[in-house]
């Protein structure tokens, strides 16, 4: 399984579990492998992820240096 693979598997189970920021901070190479092989599958996960947890817009700017996040707790 490829880092790309194996993010988005821990994005999807890290979303059942309430924690999407989780994800991010616990794998940032497979965050940067999918952004790099596959940003179509991240933005699919990520709408659906946001479709059915409103409130928690999400941009990810490919031009970018560095990003923040917040979660629903302000952390």
């Amino acid at each position: 399984m490829g880092l790309a693979t194996a993010f988005l598997e821990k994005f999807r189970l890290a979303e059942r579990e309430g924690d999407l920021l989780l994800a991010f901070s616990d794998d940032p190479d497979g965050f940067g492998a999918v952004l790099e092989e596959d940003p179509e599958a991240l933005a699919d996960v990520m709408a659906a992820s946001l479709a059915s947890a409103p409130g928690a817009p999400a941009m990810i700017n490919a031009d970018c240096f560095a990003s923040a996040a917040c979660d629903q707790h302000g952390a």
